[in-house]
């Protein structure tokens, strides 16, 4: 029976969040479905609304649509999942959630300790750097310039904000639960701050009964604890071949570094594409013709092809430029870019039996789900915080794969994600 239905902005989102709740016992899965049925057992249902770079009207829209479905399906507990640093369409999304529920009140926690999301006095912070002054203030596309999570909510949503600070959380679990009670009179969204770990377990111990939370995922793993009825159960999955693949869409800094030294790894064989070549077919599909033959050799030779977007600074600004002289916003480039390299990608799987998959970058892995046709995802394995492994059949078959944030993980996570998919 499904009891916790979660709305997450996007794949990846949906990935980190679910992994929190898998590892206590909970049978989560996602799925990208507006309506159907699902699995019996199905106790956590994550669905990916894609939303983030949506305008707020479609954002809510999704999301309302999301929560219809979700009440249909007898969930007493919401969740709206969104980006750990709050890029996306966040007061409208939350609204949406409590204008379909009826609900008024709901915690907020952006705080994900073990990936450096720290929320002090309601200002958000990412490895000890308020967020409008670390590297997301020059992400490509979504950029952000306010660390004040009220602020941020409030660019979309007239519901008041009520901040529970470190103050008040370390009082202790009953202090805070009264706390709660008496500021669901003032506010509708009462944001937790959360500098450590042991802050967001308080927190959950104050708060798991509740039916509303919305943010990032740190909390739900302290929650998890309390909503998991049974122990975590063995599952099996087909047997797979071991050929392995990498497709990286994402920008940020650190999937950067996870490129460079997965590079140096005798098993890589990077497939670096021009951008530009979007732009004119008849390039586009040569480039995309000789980037398949690279892969098949590699893979002949059991190596792991990585496929990837030059992503230097006067490449990307010569992208975004031409993406402008065909009217076309930021946004909309980064999304033809990363639909072009899920479709490259989804024929090198169809075309060469590969079965497992690292893919890095929300866009791109909401993209590379799209084109393999996958509806319903298997969370398996818990890799590093807020990554894991998933389970899924695509339309070429069984797939086990990985969905990277840009953001998230290890220097080496590519080196020892793609150790677990060829081993697993």
């Amino acid at each position: 029976m499904i009891k916790t239905g979660i709305i997450a902005d996007d794949i990846t989102g949906a990935q980190d969040i679910g992994v929190m709740l898998a590892k206590q016992g909970l049978i989560t899965r996602i799925t990208q479905k507006t309506a159907g049925r699902f699995p019996a057992d199905t106790e956590v249902l994550i669905q990916d609304t894609d939303s983030r770079f949506d305008s707020s009207v479609t954002a809510y829209r999704k999301v309302r649509q999301a929560a219809s479905q979700m009440k249909a399906e007898g969930c007493g507990r919401f969740y709206k999942k969104t980006c750990s640093v709050f890029r996306g369409n966040i007061g409208a999304e939350f609204d949406a959630l409590f204008d379909e529920t009826g609900e008024d009140f709901g915690i907020v926690s952006a705080a994900f300790i073990k990936n450096g999301r720290q929320t002090i006095q309601g200002i958000h912070y990412v490895h000890g750097q308020k967020i409008a002054d670390s590297p997301f203030r020059s992400d490509p596309v979504n950029p952000i310039y306010e660390s004040e999570l009220a602020r941020i909510i409030q660019e979309q949503s007239r519901r008041k904000t009520k901040i529970a600070t470190l103050a008040e959380i370390r009082r202790g679990p009953e202090a805070l639960k009264a706390f709660v009670e008496r500021s669901k009179q003032e506010c509708s969204y009462l944001i937790f701050d959360g500098e450590t770990q042991d802050d967001l377990k308080i927190i959950a111990a104050a708060v798991h009964q509740e039916k509303i939370f919305l943010g990032g995922s740190g909390l739900a793993e302290e929650l998890a604890v309390y909503w998991a009825e049974h122990a975590p159960q063995p599952r099996t999955f087909p047997t797979l071949g071991t050929r392995t693949m990498i497709l990286a869409g994402s920008l940020t800094p650190q999937t950067h570094k996870q490129i460079q030294l997965f590079e140096q790894t005798p098993q890589s064989c990077s497939v670096v594409l021009d951008p530009l070549a979007l732009f004119d077919k008849q390039t586009a599909l040569r480039q995309a013709e000789q980037a398949k033959a690279r892969m098949k050799a590699a893979l002949d030779k059991d190596l792991i092809p990585l496929v990837y977007f030059q992503n230097d600074a006067a490449v990307v600004r010569q992208t975004k430029d031409r993406g402008r002289q065909c009217g076309w916003t930021e946004t909309r480039t980064a999304q033809e870019l990363s639909s072009a390299l899920a479709s490259l990608v989804h024929d090198v799987i169809q075309d060469n039996s590969v079965s497992r998959v690292l893919s890095a970058g929300g866009d791109t892995s909401a993209r590379f789900i799209e084109h393999m046709k996958m509806e319903m995802m298997d969370i398996v394995d818990e890799l590093e915080p807020g990554l894991c492994s998933t389970f899924a059949y695509s339309d070429c078959g069984p797939l086990l794969f990985i969905l990277k944030s840009g953001s998230f993980g290890s220097d080496s996570f590519f080196i020892s994600a793609a150790d677990y998919l060829r081993h697993r």
